[in-house]
């Protein structure tokens, strides 16, 4: 069976650079994930700037290309991964869509600028039957997904408090933790902005509060990128706790039991042994996984583990957060 072309589109960080970059083990960029599949070819990669486009095609050994509706045409792909800026997201796909050619879209997040826009792009690519994925990549993290059968299963009992630390603004790394904390817990009931500041340069931050049926709450905290690259977060459940920093690179575990006083209830670090693996490097092939997913998707029909409807409906909490 001939493999499926693979179209990067976007050679910045996470469509080529990270792979360079990276200072942890595993698959960091979009053209490595396809480069690497058995099942997939990587055929070319675009970028508007000819000279990263060149360096992208010298990584992988592959042509490079400036236009990308051309390229499309050229090279005729099954699977396009679209890493370009947040705002090119939109009109990009939407032009890439409507030539017809495609079987497959995985796009990095968001979606697009509006959720009416996203909206847009999920009818336009049910009707001319292209999969739409987006990479929000936690949820292809096998860690992660732990975590969620866990809930499902009830072992950590209900969220009590999850309190989130992001940089880089609410649309663009905030909609990680907003996608996050619907993966593992689902709609909130109620959400609302609590403060905001002002970045260098004049860009707003938010941080922001949810609310679930429940009585449990997740806190946003926005992070200044110009200090650090922040990501990370501390979840306090009626049974359990557990917290990731580094985007969820590093994992510690608490169980609840009386350390201190009698009487009193403590969250205790405690070593995680079952599945102990999987908590140890969770992010390494997150991009390959979703890449995997994405071919399973389209030779076997396996469901998009992040589908365009989840990009879509992150948005919408994005504007209900600052309507």
């Amino acid at each position: 069976m001939p493999k499926l072309r693979a179209l990067v589109i976007g050679c910045g960080r996470i469509g080529s650079e990270f792979s360079r970059l990276a200072k942890l083990p595993g698959i960091h960029s979009h053209a490595a994930a396809y480069a690497r599949h058995p099942r997939t070819e990587l055929v070319a990669v675009v970028d508007a700037d000819a000279r990263k486009a060149r360096a992208a095609g010298r990584l992988w050994s592959v042509p490079s290309a400036t236009d990308p509706a051309q390229a499309v045409r050229d090279f005729q792909p099954d699977l396009v991964s679209l890493c370009t800026p947040d705002e090119t997201h939109f009109p990009l796909a939407r032009e890439l869509v409507k030539q017809g050619a495609l079987r497959a879209l995985l796009v990095e997040k968001p979606l697009a600028l509006q959720a009416s826009e996203a909206a847009e792009l999920v009818r336009l690519c049910r009707r001319h039957k292209v999969a739409l994925g987006v990479n929000y990549l936690r949820r292809f993290s096998p860690a992660f997904q732990q975590i969620r059968e866990e809930l499902r299963a009830g072992k950590h009992g209900r969220l009590v408090l999850a309190r989130f630390t992001y940089g880089k603004g609410l649309v663009h790394n905030g909609s990680h933790a907003l996608d996050l904390l619907r993966f593992w817990f689902g709609e909130p009931e109620s959400m609302r902005i609590t403060s905001t500041t002002r970045e260098p340069g004049g860009q707003r931050a938010f941080d922001a509060e949810l609310r679930y049926p429940w009585g449990g709450r997740a806190v946003l905290t926005c992070f200044p990128e110009s200090v650090a690259t922040v990501f990370e977060g501390d979840f306090l459940c009626e049974k359990s706790r557990w917290q990731f920093a580094l985007g969820g690179a590093q994992w510690r575990f608490f169980s609840k039991q009386s350390a201190m006083f009698k009487g009193y209830t403590n969250y205790v670090g405690t070593p995680r042994h079952s599945q102990a693996k999987l908590f140890t490097s969770p992010l390494k092939d997150c991009l390959s996984n979703a890449v995997d997913n994405l071919v399973r998707h389209v030779e076997h029909g396996k469901s998009l583990l992040c589908s365009g409807e989840d990009g879509l409906a992150v948005l919408r909490q994005t504007e209900k957060l600052l309507a």
